[in-house]
């Protein structure tokens, strides 16, 4: 069987992210609360609701996880370079608009792109 869909999506390789997994420990909240509601019963003599609830917070530790300084600092510089290389994409569509006050981040940071003149590069 062959499946053919007219949609295409373009992919970047640069925007695929590998690091999700890493994660060396986390600190998180949480709260709970039960309810228990007893049928009544002729021949008990407990006849009452029984609701129970306790906060607290949750501290993980991953033993042995690739998650190394090694590797975090890869990936932060793997990040870093994902949203230079989307800037330029931003900014080379962009670069020829009267970018407003509402666009004062993209105005900032585009504003050392530009095009090299390739009669200088080949002399």
């Amino acid at each position: 069987m062959i499946l053919v869909s007219p949609f295409a999506f373009g992919q970047n390789e640069y925007l695929n992210s590998g690091g999700n997994h890493c994660s060396s420990h986390r600190l998180e909240p949480y709260m709970e609360y039960n309810i228990q509601e007893q049928l009544y019963d002729n021949s008990s003599s407990n006849n009452s609701r029984g609701d129970s609830g306790r906060i607290g917070l949750r501290y993980s530790y991953s033993f042995g996880g690739t998650c190394t300084t090694e590797y975090k600092s890869i990936m932060l510089e793997n990040e870093r370079l994902k949203q230079e290389l989307e800037m330029l994409k931003v900014c080379s569509k962009y670069k020829d608009l009267e970018l407003g006050e509402q666009f004062a981040t993209v105005r900032e940071k585009c504003k050392g792109v530009n095009k090299i003149n390739t009669k200088e590069i080949n002399k």
